[in-house]
């Protein structure tokens, strides 16, 4: 399922929001990225907290700027889609590689 992730750079906190839901962020949250899989987002929170210890402590002075989470996210999804395309060439010249062998039989 697709969701939209919205931010709170004064709260230090994200909301996934069902797309279906009209686009009226709370007060505090700013969205990040209208659509992205629910997998994906779990694993972009993940990885931001890493990189961020101070959006796991609560009530913390300040936490990363929304337009840094806007970078961030851009950032981390080049990241799996060059990952991915990677994968997919090294796939392609297994393949090919195989290919040309059997066809030397």
């Amino acid at each position: 399922m697709n969701v939209r992730l919205e931010y709170s750079a004064i709260k230090g906190e994200f909301r996934e929001v069902h797309i279906k839901d009209l686009h009226n962020p709370a007060h505090d949250y700013k969205m990040i990225i209208c659509f992205i899989n629910q997998q994906k987002a779990a694993r972009f929170i993940d990885y931001v907290t890493g990189k961020y210890p101070e959006l796991l402590i609560r009530h913390n002075s300040s936490y990363p700027s929304a337009i840094l989470m806007e970078t961030e996210i851009c950032d981390f999804i080049t990241d799996e889609w060059n990952a991915v395309k990677t994968s997919m060439s090294h796939e392609h010249s297994r393949r090919t590689s195989i290919l040309t062998q059997t066809k030397g039989l």
